[in-house]
């Protein structure tokens, strides 16, 4: 079984992880290097797969009439779409549990804020992943946005583009993930959890 933990920006899903796990990284190896040796082969390879070729086909087709020119990052529609093929190609070829932050559906949510995309559009991409979600339990870790805004602004790392957005921008960010993340919370009937209350995440993983 994949477990996933998705939500807001700043919501402390990467303290939750090291909560239950001891470790930030949901993947561990004793070697960093050859941790991204391995998964850059694997990038290279998994990319050109026929079933991979689908699935990116499928996904860029889903969304061709949609807004392309992105809202707060600078990425592109073709670049979130490799990512979650990716993703796509490891869930369907791990043969163990694993427990992953950001999986397939903050992947897709991830997508539509950055283009301003509605729930609409999710609901689409969330049926051309369905088969590849049938093995997964996601968790919704909920927190109200203005505790997301306070976390984002008191760590101050300056590390992606979303540290770089104004107060005004940044706050229309989280509100977009908010409303995305309740809709798919509750269309697909996924589990909520808070940083109080996550008991029955601890449960799954044991």
């Amino acid at each position: 079984m994949i477990v996933e933990l998705y939500g807001c920006p700043g919501c402390g899903k990467t303290y939750l992880i090291h909560q239950l796990t001891g470790n930030d990284n949901t993947v561990a190896m004793s070697d960093n290097r050859l941790k991204n040796f391995v998964i850059g082969k694997i990038k290279g390879i998994s990319f050109y797969l026929p079933e991979s070729v689908k699935l990116y086909r499928s996904i860029i087709s889903c969304v061709r009439n949609e807004k392309q020119e992105p809202v707060y990052i600078d990425r592109t529609v073709e670049q979130f779409a490799r990512n979650i093929v990716l993703l796509a190609f490891g869930y369907r070829h791990i043969k163990k549990d694993i427990f992953m932050a950001e999986g397939l559906v903050h992947r897709v949510v991830s997508m539509a804020v950055n283009f301003g995309w509605n729930a609409d559009v999710i609901d689409r991409l969330m049926m051309i992943l369905s088969d590849d979600m049938k093995n997964v339990k996601p968790f919704y870790l909920k927190v109200d946005m203005e505790t997301c805004f306070n976390s984002i602004k008191q760590r101050n790392r300056h590390e992606t583009q979303m540290d770089e957005l104004a107060d005004n921008e940044l706050k229309e960010f989280l509100c977009a993930y908010h409303n995305l993340f309740n809709h798919v919370t509750e269309r697909y009937r996924f589990t909520e959890i808070t940083r109080d209350n996550y008991a029955s995440l601890k449960e799954v993983l044991e």
